[in-house]
Order: C-alpha cells, then sequence, then structure tokens
C-alpha cells in the first residue's frame, strides 16, 4: 500500500493477532477442560471411597454372623479380622422390647447397622433389618 512517497508493509499483523487469540482461546478451553476432569477425578475417587467403606462394613455384617459371640451388653463389644480390616460390634439394643442385638460393622469410620438375636452364641440376623443409619433414639447410645 502506497501512500503519498510513504510505503506501508502492513501483510503479517493481522495474522499473528489472529494466530495469539486462537492460541488464548486454546488455552482458556484446555484450563477449563482440565478443571473439568480434576473434578470429575475427585467425584469418582470419593464414590469410589464410599463404595470401598460400604463394602468393608457390609462384608463386616456378614463376617459377624458365622463368628461365636458372648451374650451383649448395654456397651459395644467388638471383634476384629486383621487380614481382611472386618471390625464388627454389638451390643443390647434401647431401641426394640424385644431384647434385639444391635450389630454395627464399620470401615474407617462409615457404619452399617443390623438387629439380630443370639441363638447359641450365633448371631441371627433379622430380616429387612439392614440399616446405614443407627436406630437408637439417642445419638450417644450410638457411639
Amino acid at each position: 500500500m502506497k501512500t503519498g512517497n510513504r510505503l506501508i508493509n502492513q501483510s503479517g499483523f493481522s495474522a499473528i493477532v489472529m494466530v495469539i487469540f486462537l492460541m488464548i482461546i486454546g488455552l482458556s478451553l484446555l484450563f477449563g477442560f482440565h478443571f473439568l476432569v480434576a473434578s470429575w477425578q475427585k467425584i469418582a475417587m470419593t464414590e469410589r471411597r464410599y463404595y470401598q467403606q460400604f463394602n468393608t462394613a457390609s462384608s463386616s455384617l456378614s463376617w459377624a454372623i458365622t463368628q461365636r459371640w458372648q451374650p451383649p451388653k448395654p456397651h459395644w463389644q467388638c471383634q476384629l479380622e486383621l487380614n481382611l480390616q472386618l471390625k464388627v460390634c454389638i451390643k443390647l439394643s434401647r431401641w426394640s422390647h424385644d431384647n434385639a442385638i444391635l450389630v454395627r460393622g464399620e470401615a474407617n469410620g462409615f457404619f452399617l447397622y443390623t438387629l439380630a438375636h443370639l441363638h447359641n452364641n450365633k448371631l441371627i440376623v433379622h430380616k429387612g433389618q439392614w440399616l446405614d443409619y443407627c436406630p437408637e433414639k439417642r445419638s450417644h447410645d450410638c457411639e
């Protein structure tokens, strides 16, 4: 382009601006996808940890049925299976009037409960009594 006696050379400037603009948009999209994937990973890890704890607590309840128990007391008495990291505790339930036993399966602070009776030092679980919360009326009875 010629204006008067001066020659102005503008070829390439708009292309450089366009490339920089596209790079900024691309980097913004990459950062956005990075944060999205990071949040999905966090959710997936949280769910994985929940299912591991749930399955371990559930296994603890199943393992409790196979164990021999002393007659329960008003406070927790526990048994451990160290190889599988199972922990289960029993105590007399204050919620039930028929001397039911509250059974608690544990896994890293996650608890599952069920009600049972003791017959020949073995737990007989009440059908349909599996709970993911403590059925006792007062929260300190669950601790």
